[in-house]
């Protein structure tokens, strides 16, 4: 999903964080249904990861200033 866009990760992921989608995918990865599940953990991941990322580098940009 995320791979072909690189420029648009971070405001897709937040985006979808400020929607409430990716909460919805957090409980969606224990659903019954293995497809459910399945379509959940491929979204959640990249969401997940590049929030992560971000957070990583903004950090990084802070201790870089003192």
């Amino acid at each position: 999903m995320f791979k072909k866009d690189i420029k648009y990760h971070h405001k897709i992921a937040t985006e979808i964080v400020k929607s409430g989608a990716f909460e919805i995918l957090e409980h969606l990865q224990n659903h019954e249904d293995k497809h459910i599940r399945k379509f959940a953990k491929a979204f959640y991941q990249p969401i997940y990861e590049n929030l992560a990322a971000q957070e990583n580098d903004a950090t990084r940009t802070f201790h870089d200033e003192f």
